[in-house]
């Protein structure tokens, strides 16, 4: 099973998590992490290296964070670079999580894109007719 770390500023992880499991039931291996404005990167790196090590299942891990160029993904980029079977995809939202966390027993690279595709194909207005 591929790892799920979702990574965000403020409580918006750990709300997404819990209402996907409130649709899905309880979920192994994923991990939150809430980061706090100001915190400095060193820290930020270390919880995220953590929490990478903890869900790690030998198929590698999909890091979710909010908001692309934020603390949350330069921490993730950082630890990409330092190799190991690591993907990240911003933008998480709960039509993303969902999927995701119903199809991580594929491969980590199909994950990523199936991330990608659910969360803009959630995204949709409304057409009322006028």
């Amino acid at each position: 099973m591929i790892g799920v770390v979702i990574a965000s500023h403020g409580f918006l992880a750990k709300a997404l998590l819990e209402t996907a499991e409130d649709l899905l039931g309880k979920q192994s291996a994923v991990a939150v992490l809430c980061f706090e404005t100001g915190a400095a990167p060193a820290r930020l790196q270390a919880e995220l290296l953590q929490a990478v090590h903890e869900v790690e299942q030998g198929q590698g891990v999909l890091v979710l964070v909010d908001l692309a160029g934020g603390s949350p993904y330069n921490a993730s980029a950082w630890l990409a670079c330092k190799g190991g079977k690591i993907e990240i995809v911003s933008g998480v939202n709960l039509s993303m999580l969902t999927e995701v966390l119903a199809m991580r027993n594929s491969q980590l690279d199909l994950l990523a894109q199936v991330a990608i595709e659910s969360g803009c194909g959630g995204i949709c207005r409304l057409q009322l007719p006028r």
